[in-house]
C-alpha cells in the first residue's frame, strides 16, 4: 500500500479549479443532453478515507443508484458517480419528458438514460482532471449499479484497498430549472496515477 495522499493546502486551489471546469463543461453537455439549461455547482475534489464513502454519501443501507467507469491510459483507476435512489428516477423522468415520479423502478429506457448522464458528468471531471495533470486518461463503457451504498461500494473498496486506503470525492448538485438533485463522484486512482498525483499535489 502507498503512503496516504494529502492535497498540500497551497494546491487545493489548483484541485478546486479542475473541479469548476469540469463542472462548467459538465454543464454544458448536460444542457445539451437534457435539452435544458442544466448547471452543476460544487466545491473542489477532497480526499477522504475508503471507509467513510457510504457515510459520506447518505448512510451503507440507503439504496443509491451509480454508474461505474473505468479508466485506462495514464490516469487509470475507477470513477463512480452516485445518486439517491429518487434523483435518479428524477433523472429518467426528465429525460423522458414526463413528470417526475412517474418513475418508480428502471427499466431498459431509464438505465440507458441514467448510464448517459453518469458517463457525461464523469467523463467531464476525468477529463479536466487528466488535462491538469498532463496525464492521458481513456475511460471504458459505463456500468450502472442499483444496491445499497454499502454493499455497492465494497467490491471498489476491497480493490482499492490493497493500493491506497484513500480516494478523491466531489459533492455536489445539479439544478435542472428550480430542481436540485444531490449526487457524489469518486476517483479510486490506482497505483500509477497515485504517485503521478502525490508528485503534483503533495
Amino acid at each position: 500500500m502507498t503512503s496516504p495522499m494529502a492535497i498540500d493546502p497551497a494546491k487545493q486551489g489548483f484541485m478546486d479549479t479542475i473541479a469548476l471546469n469540469g463542472a462548467e463543461n459538465a454543464s454544458q453537455a448536460l444542457s445539451r443532453w437534457f435539452g435544458r439549461s442544466v448547471q452543476i455547482t460544487t466545491g473542489g475534489f477532497k480526499v477522504v478515507p475508503l471507509e467513510d464513502l457510504a457515510e459520506l454519501m447518505c448512510g451503507p443501507e440507503e439504496v443509491i443508484v451509480a454508474v461505474h467507469t473505468m479508466i485506462a491510459g495514464s490516469l487509470g483507476g475507477h470513477v463512480l458517480l452516485a445518486f439517491p435512489e429518487e434523483v435518479a428516477y428524477g433523472i429518467a423522468d426528465t429525460l423522458m419528458q414526463q413528470p417526475v415520479g412517474t418513475t418508480v423502478t428502471l427499466g431498459e429506457m431509464e438505465q440507458s438514460a441514467i448510464q448517459e448522464t453518469g458517463n457525461i458528468v464523469s467523463s467531464a471531471f476525468i477529463n479536466s482532471l487528466a488535462n491538469s495533470l498532463g496525464v492521458r486518461a481513456v475511460p471504458t463503457a459505463p456500468t450502472l449499479l442499483q444496491d445499497m451504498a454499502g454493499a455497492l461500494i465494497e467490491p471498489l473498496v476491497l480493490e482499492q484497498a490493497a493500493t491506497s486506503n484513500q480516494a478523491l470525492m466531489i459533492s455536489a448538485s445539479f439544478k435542472i430549472n428550480d430542481t436540485e438533485l444531490d449526487w457524489w463522484l469518486f476517483v479510486l486512482p490506482d497505483p500509477k496515477t497515485l504517485k503521478v498525483m502525490e508528485a503534483l499535489l503533495t
